[in-house]
């Protein structure tokens, strides 16, 4: 019996816990935010990941974590713990999660749903945050992929229809990530006026989006080109068939 007593104290802690930082994520969003997709930390599958957090924490930094010294949390950036640093700044690292997965799924639209894109595609979902965004490995693939996409367009592999419905995608996935890193700077450091190595941490991210949107543009331009000319001269053809 008193085992289970103890236990109980230590989930209701690891509750309290989770909850308090759920709502300070809930309270920032619904005052600063309108979108739907940004209050979605009392989800089921928010509720497994926090739980799975705090576990994290706890064994990293055992039960008196709330006397965490914050300046302790990493080294430089780079080393920053994901997990752990939620229970420091969970407004923070709630905005900055959905900037990774905005790049995360930029990654998958420009590798396509093939099952090989699979493997590169989760080890980057491993590493650290900042690890990931500052990766040459990471830019290297990228470049590779591009090409591998520009011929496919350039030997007629994709139909013009298939290549602008894959534009469009890639489009889409650069506009949510920029939406996303606007957001991010709105939200870095409200629960203490201003984070650790703010400016550091924004001006990698806001890198990071600058660097892949000019390889996207360096490699398929000459793709855009031509999809705009085949349908100016699907339009030409439709027109003189019309009036014939």
């Amino acid at each position: 019996m008193p085992r289970n007593r103890k236990k109980t104290r230590v989930n209701g802690k690891r509750d309290h816990c989770v909850s308090k930082h759920q709502k300070a994520v809930y309270d920032w969003n619904e005052s600063c935010h309108s979108d739907d997709d940004v209050v979605d930390i009392f989800s089921s599958e928010w509720q497994t990941r926090l739980t799975d957090w705090h576990s994290l924490l706890v064994k990293t930094y055992g039960s008196k974590h709330v006397h965490l010294d914050l300046s302790k949390l990493y080294d430089t950036p780079e080393d920053l713990e994901f997990r752990v640093f939620f229970f420091a700044h969970p407004i923070s690292t709630f905005s900055l999660w959905h900037v990774l997965e905005a790049f995360y799924d930029l990654d998958k639209t420009i590798y396509g749903t093939s099952s090989e894109a699979d493997l590169p595609l989760d080890e980057w979902r491993q590493m650290k945050p900042f690890n990931y965004l500052k990766s040459p490995e990471v830019r290297k693939q990228w470049k590779e992929e591009l090409k591998m996409l520009d011929k496919k367009f350039g030997c007629g592999d994709l139909t013009v229809e298939k290549a602008k419905s894959r534009m469009f995608n890639i489009l889409r996935a650069v506009e949510r990530l920029e939406y996303s890193l606007k957001s991010l700077e709105e939200d870095l450091g409200p629960e203490d006026g201003k984070i650790k190595d703010r400016e550091w941490i924004l001006r990698t991210a806001r890198n990071a989006f600058e660097e892949r949107c000019a390889m996207i543009a360096e490699a398929l331009k000459p793709c855009f080109d031509n999809v705009v000319l085949a349908e100016a001269e699907d339009s030409y053809d439709n027109n003189i068939g019309s009036t014939a």
